[in-house]
């Protein structure tokens, strides 16, 4: 059985608009950040590791997002996430934002590998691409 990644935000003020509701660009933030927290918690590769010293990026290529209703100053988000694909070199992922038990947003969200030295994308790294098939629930 596939593993589940979860990671939880609070919402601030910082992360809302005049109505106390969430501004849609943090979400593109929070979705991004759970990708992080996944590469480092559940891959046990921090970022830092990947970018600065194995001069690996990870650039989001395709965002779908679907938002059911806003969230708000004091929240606590918790942001689960899976995998939905592995392919050569790009990693898609399901996300989805909940509130309370209350699913607030899900989103299909793609990332690529690339050489931080040659802007081209390469092969996702076999420890990588082992570790990550832990998370993988194919879509139907």
């Amino acid at each position: 059985m596939a593993k589940l990644f979860r990671t939880e935000r609070n919402i601030r003020f910082a992360h809302c608009d005049t109505s106390g509701v969430v501004y849609f660009a943090r979400l593109y933030e929070f979705m991004d950040g759970a990708v992080e927290d996944w590469f480092d918690q559940a891959l046990a590769l921090p970022f830092e590791t990947l970018q600065l010293e194995r001069r690996i990026g990870t650039p989001i290529v395709a965002n779908s997002s679907e938002f059911h209703k806003p969230m708000r100053l004091g929240d606590r988000l918790t942001l689960e996430l899976a995998v939905s694909k592995l392919g050569r070199s790009s990693i898609e992922f399901d996300i989805t934002g909940i509130v309370s038990g209350d699913a607030r947003f899900h989103a299909r969200h793609k990332i690529a590998m690339m050489s931080l030295d040659t802007y081209r994308s390469i092969e996702i790294p076999a420890e990588i691409r082992s570790r990550a098939a832990e998370y993988l629930v194919p879509r139907n």
